[in-house]
């Protein structure tokens, strides 16, 4: 009995120190991005050139942030945080189009980064830059405006350029 004692309160403790560290990283997230930064963040990247895996990208022009592109980053991020889970498919299956139009922002191009974990928008960039798909949206010149949201420990970025009618 003591010796089945002994094993149990390790394992006890690897679970309290798994979920206190969970607590912790969960705590720390971003209550909020701080959307200045990150936009100067991503359009200090697309001054220059970048490697995004093995292909070199050309400069790219600076984007503007986006309100309602802010709104679907934000409900992708809540519903994640919500379900605990990561993923580019969203609420009811949705994907990133289709939330960007549920907001009421009519697109020509869109794309989504997300992470999971980072602190700051400059962790969160270097995970992105790190990626060769996200980094692609990051320095694809089709894209005209941006917006980023947190929920938790997630992050959701949103790329679009809007069609021809107004947004």
């Amino acid at each position: 009995m003591h010796d089945m004692m002994i094993k149990k309160v390790p394992l006890l403790f690897l679970v309290w120190l798994v979920a206190l560290s969970a607590h912790a990283q969960y705590r720390n997230a971003p209550a909020q991005v701080d959307e200045q930064k990150i936009l100067e963040l991503v359009n200090e990247v697309r001054a220059n050139s970048c490697r995004c895996g093995r292909e070199r990208m050309a400069p790219a022009p600076a984007l503007t942030w986006n309100s309602q592109l802010e709104q679907a980053a934000q409900g992708h991020s809540n519903w994640m945080d919500d379900k605990g889970r990561f993923s580019h498919t969203g609420r009811r299956r949705s994907n990133t189009g289709q939330r960007v139009e549920e907001v009421g922002y009519s697109w020509n191009f869109v794309g989504e980064n997300i992470a999971a974990g980072q602190i700051t928008e400059e962790a969160v960039m270097e995970s992105w830059l790190k990626s060769p798909g996200h980094c692609k949206n990051i320095m694809n010149p089709n894209f005209t405006q941006m917006a980023v949201a947190t929920s938790g420990p997630y992050w959701t970025q949103v790329f679009a350029r809007p069609s021809r009618r107004a947004n």
